[in-house]
């Protein structure tokens, strides 16, 4: 039986929190000996934030916002004593962080978490469970020994880091786009409609005006285009959407859950008679955070070594879906579902998966997977194996990959399997993750 997270009540949080950070503590490997270089905390701080975003039902690509603010502040910190901070150097517009911070003696590690506390508090809804998981790690910081003055001056640290974060961070344009117009439902010919069970608005129609950090050129992604509109029976896009129609009818066990593991749908639904209940699922951003932290874990990175992979794939991850959702939302194409029953093929057909509520050129997983693989071999080498469980505890079996590759395409795939995404838009959106992951790691780590 599937486990999902339904977490009704604040008293409920709190207690799966506290479980969790016990749990932890009780786990902490004895073989880590030296505190600076030890990366359970941020492991701890990214598995409770992703928990805080799952719980919250936040968007892909709100998520990877909020992945992306914290990281770089914990990193700043971080790695303020080298001297290669080539992050820093390729985002425009970084802030003018102090590159010595007022106070001494402090803890690298303790403030770094402080940092990564202060900025995600500013961007999650649901608080006190964070605030209480938080607590659970500074409990942890206590039994190491550490003294009150290293506990005062590490705290204020990560407050000053985190204050020139949040700053630049509230400047990025998303609080504008709280205030812009809804999306309008075009009546076009193949344009996006809203789908089965939920019927939900269009999410995010502005994201595209969000500033991005590293990859700029907005340009760069004007060559793919999507295939022509076509209701036809002998046109190609009338053929796409046959062999979604014809692949949905023959899926194999294994293609099925292939489409599951990376369903990654924030607002899937259960109905349940007359209601819908929602179900719970990690995002596409933070599936592929979870993989770049089980390569840290494999390897037995420290922490900043574990510090930099997570920071660079966030930064990768926000930049792609920007571009992605500019280009969804300048074409607002049509999901396959909608166009199988305009033309008649099945009236009754639905995906095996369901459709997110926004347009569907081009595949959003096809794009950022193909990115964060592009990324995560650069670090780690083209022939990486991993065995990922990010979904285990929402009752799916792990999967094993000979390399991030293999994930990327596997994850393009899916959606096909899923139903969801037309070929032609998944094979794009692959070209296109790779360019702005290609782009990304010749920009910042060469």
């Amino acid at each position: 039986m599937k486990r999902h997270k339904y977490l009704s009540t604040i008293s409920s949080k709190i207690t799966l929190f506290f479980l969790y950070g016990i749990m932890q503590l009780n786990t902490v490997s004895a073989s880590f000996t030296d505190l600076e270089q030890d990366p359970y905390p941020l492991v701890f701080l990214q598995k409770n934030l992703t928990r805080i975003l799952v719980n919250d039902n936040i968007s892909p690509v709100v998520a990877t916002r909020n992945y992306v603010y914290p990281q770089l502040a914990a990193f700043y910190i971080l790695s303020l004593n080298d001297t290669g901070r080539n992050i820093f150097a390729a985002i425009r517009h970084f802030p003018a962080v102090p590159a010595k911070l007022s106070v001494e003696n402090y803890s690298s590690s303790l403030a770094a978490s402080y940092a990564f506390f202060e900025v995600a508090e500013k961007l999650i809804y649901t608080h006190q469970p964070f605030t209480d998981s938080f607590s659970v790690l500074l409990d942890w910081y206590r039994h190491t020994g550490m003294d009150t003055l290293l506990f005062r001056s590490s705290r204020e640290a990560g407050k000053e880091v985190a204050k020139s974060i949040i700053e630049w961070m509230n400047q990025d344009g998303f609080n504008e786009t709280r205030l812009m117009n809804k999306y309008i439902l075009l009546k076009e010919p193949g344009k996006w409609q809203a789908t089965y069970p939920g019927y939900f608005a269009a999410i995010e129609p502005h994201w595209g005006r969000i500033r991005p950090m590293v990859l700029t050129d907005k340009n760069q992604l004007d060559q793919f285009l999507p295939m022509d509109f076509d209701t036809t029976k002998n046109s190609f896009f009338y053929k796409e959407a046959l062999h979604v129609y014809e692949v949905s009818k023959e899926l194999t066990v294994e293609q099925k859950k292939i489409a599951s593991f990376w369903d990654c749908n924030p607002f899937a639904l259960k109905p349940m008679g007359h209601i819908n209940t929602f179900v719970k699922k990690i995002s596409p951003g933070g599936h592929w955070m979870n993989i770049a932290g089980i390569a840290c874990t494999d390897k037995q990175f420290t922490l900043a070594q574990t510090s930099r992979v997570l920071t660079l794939c966030a930064v990768s991850l926000f930049d792609a879906l920007i571009y992605t959702w500019d280009k969804k939302y300048q074409y607002s194409y049509l999901r396959p579902e909608t166009f199988i029953e305009q033309v008649g093929m099945d009236d009754n057909w639905q995906p095996y998966i369901q459709s997110p509520p926004f347009p569907e050129f081009p595949s959003g997983h096809a794009v950022i997977s193909n990115t964060a693989a592009a990324v995560l071999t650069a670090l780690f080498g083209n022939s990486f194996f991993y065995v990922d469980d990010s979904e285990t505890e929402f009752g799916l079996e792990s999967r094993q990959f000979p390399s991030f590759q293999a994930a990327a395409d596997e994850a393009t795939i899916s959606r096909v399997y899923g139903g969801i995404h037309f070929l032609f838009s998944c094979n794009i959106g692959q070209e296109m993750g790779k360019l702005m992951g290609d782009k990304f790691v010749a920009t910042v780590l060469k």
